[in-house]
């Protein structure tokens, strides 16, 4: 095996709650069995993947595995953004293996989400330039979205989820955090700027998602159709609707059945601007975001070179 076949695994023991943890011995022992060279490092707290990704020796690895959910993948990619300023070299690839809880950037971008399927790939891996989103504020903030990035209600519901902890019952806890902030959550009054479209002003945003795939938040279809190699952010935009209506549509944005009812606008870009109230709640990729607005979303066309399959007759 060449040195640039190699793979270094940053690991996240306690992704999917623990599971990611008790998986490693069998990642490994496929790993050996597969003839795959590899190196693991393990992270210690939150954020150290993305200084491991910043500040880890590449030297002979040929390809970056995340090895947790779609948080740990998010740090990864941030490390290696900051690291890189978004120019990869050649011969770099990057990898996810999936062993977190909700999985939602390969679940929604209808690739496989079994783990022991991405071990065997990364024999033999195939790429494909796959987009990532910028977000800055004014104040110079800059942060990298992989799968995903929300002002308003989604951000709220995931905030409470991480403070609470709901996230271990899965898909469900976001759906029980949802259903609370109808209780507790108020809308804002926003503007909301795509590049090259006209503004639209908002009295009462709920909720303004952009997204790289067609789900998060444990599932959910925020923006059906979204792509990760098409060049455009796909975004959501909840205003002007009352209180009682949003019942329904919790319901049905699990399946995308909330297009096209009142109140709900979708729509594409290569980049949109928001202006918010101070302290009205954004994350990006899931991660509780303290932004001074405006902030403003771009997307980066193809930046990240990205393991989708293998040359050996799996999914590409």
């Amino acid at each position: 095996m060449a040195a640039s076949d190699k793979v270094l695994v940053i690991h996240n023991p306690i992704a999917g709650h623990g599971k990611s943890g008790r998986l490693l011995p069998l990642v490994k022992e496929r790993l050996y069995r597969n003839k795959t060279g590899f190196e693991v490092i393990v992270t210690e707290s939150r954020g150290h993947a993305e200084a491991l990704a910043a500040k880890a020796d590449f030297n002979g690895f040929g390809v970056i595995a995340s090895m947790g959910g779609d948080g740990t993948f998010s740090e990864v990619v941030n490390g290696l953004m900051s690291r890189f300023d978004g120019r990869f070299p050649p011969h770099l690839r990057v990898a996810a293996i999936p062993t977190g809880t909700g999985n939602d950037f390969l679940w929604g971008s209808h690739l496989p989400t079994d783990w022991q399927h991405w071990v065997d790939v990364l024999r033999n891996p195939v790429t494909r330039p796959v987009d990532i989103f910028q977000v800055n504020d004014s104040t110079g903030f800059q942060r990298y979205a992989v799968n995903c990035f929300g002002i308003g209600f989604d951000a709220y519901v995931t905030s409470r989820v991480n403070e609470l902890g709901t996230g271990k019952i899965g898909p469900l806890g976001y759906m029980v955090e949802a259903f609370r902030g109808l209780l507790h959550f108020n809308p804002a009054r926003s503007t909301v700027q795509p590049a090259g479209g006209p503004a639209t002003r908002c009295d009462r945003m709920w909720l303004f998602a952009v997204t790289n795939s067609e789900k998060y938040g444990g599932g959910m279809q925020i923006c059906p159709g979204a792509r990760f190699d098409d060049g455009l952010l796909s975004y959501a935009l909840l205003h002007g609707v009352p209180r009682r209506n949003l019942v329904g549509l919790i319901l049905s944005v699990r399946s995308g059945k909330h297009v096209g009812k009142p109140g709900v606008f979708i729509g594409s870009a290569t980049a949109v601007s928001v202006e918010a109230p101070e302290g009205f709640p954004c994350h990006v990729d899931g991660d509780t975001a303290h932004v001074k607005y405006p902030v403003t979303v771009k997307v980066l066309p193809g930046v990240l070179p990205f393991v989708v399959g293998s040359k050996s007759g799996q999914r590409s």
